[in-house]
């Protein structure tokens, strides 16, 4: 089994001003440093909100992410 890289558990995010529904709810997931991963879903579906939080270009309180 690999080494766990990055883990994320729990967490809701909303755009401030933004529409009532969440951009995302809950993700929880690992990443090993053995794995390939794809991010998929559909236009909306929160994609770019999670890889701008991953990356700290979208700061939150809300997220416990583990690297």
């Amino acid at each position: 089994m690999s080494e766990v890289v990055f883990r994320t558990q729990g967490g809701t995010y909303k755009y401030p001003g933004g529409r009532d529904s969440f951009a995302l709810r809950s993700p929880e997931f690992q990443i090993c440093a053995s794995d390939t991963i794809a991010i998929v879903g559909p236009s909306g579906g929160g994609k770019s909100t999670l890889l701008r939080i991953m990356s700290g270009s979208l700061p939150t309180k809300d997220f416990l992410f583990q690297a």
